[in-house]
């Protein structure tokens, strides 16, 4: 567990990367998911088709979280992915069969919000001379930042007490440092409306 928190400190530091912020949990998240289920008593594997029918449907809620994003600004949009996302986690360490329903749903807004705020914050930050190639460096880093999915899924297969342990500590470490972070990207993003209507 040491490593665990140790991992987590260094690749949450960086105030820019959003999605890594996020993305080892919630790779791990889909990685476990069905070996958790099935402890929980998912024998006919119906708890996992679920899954994959809520993960694919959520698409649907894309222009959704567009609308949020321009309505209320990157913060808002970034809370509430995160706040979606790491309540997944909570749900998932219950060890309730039955409230892994909204927990998936839970995920699968979450991590939609997490990837359409990166990209939507990477073109606000930085503009979108180098749009494609910034966007591609941030994708790169979180495939590779992501690959410590796999010492955490090797954890959680030991057992049902490990599993829960590291799920209660992705969505624990996910709301320690995003809800911070999006509360950050909330006052930058009122402080650049505030100068732009100065310059009006």
């Amino acid at each position: 567990l040491c490593f665990i928190c140790m991992f987590f400190f260094l690749c949450y530091t960086h105030p820019h990367q959003t999605k890594q912020r996020c993305i080892v949990p919630l790779q791990y998240y889909v990685g476990t998911i069905g070996f958790q289920l099935e402890r929980m008593g998912d024998d006919s594997g119906n708890y996992t088709l679920l899954f994959s029918i809520l993960y694919a449907s959520v698409a649907v809620l894309a222009p959704f979280g567009g609308y949020l994003a321009d309505r209320f600004g990157l913060g808002v949009s970034q809370g509430l992915a995160t706040s979606l996302s790491a309540s997944s986690f909570y749900f998932l360490a219950s060890g309730d069969l039955t409230l892994q329903i909204p927990g998936m749903a839970f995920y699968g807004i979450g991590r939609l919000l997490v990837y359409g705020m990166y990209f939507a914050n990477v073109g606000k930050r930085f503009g979108y001379t180098n749009y494609g190639m910034l966007a591609g460096l941030g994708l790169l880093l979180s495939a590779i930042v992501s690959l410590a999915q796999y010492p955490l899924i090797a954890l959680a297969v030991r057992g049902k007490q490990e599993a829960r342990y590291i799920n209660l500590i992705c969505g624990s470490v996910i709301l320690l440092v995003g809800i911070p972070y999006s509360f950050w990207l909330g006052m930058i993003e009122k402080k650049e409306q505030l100068h732009g209507n100065a310059a009006t």
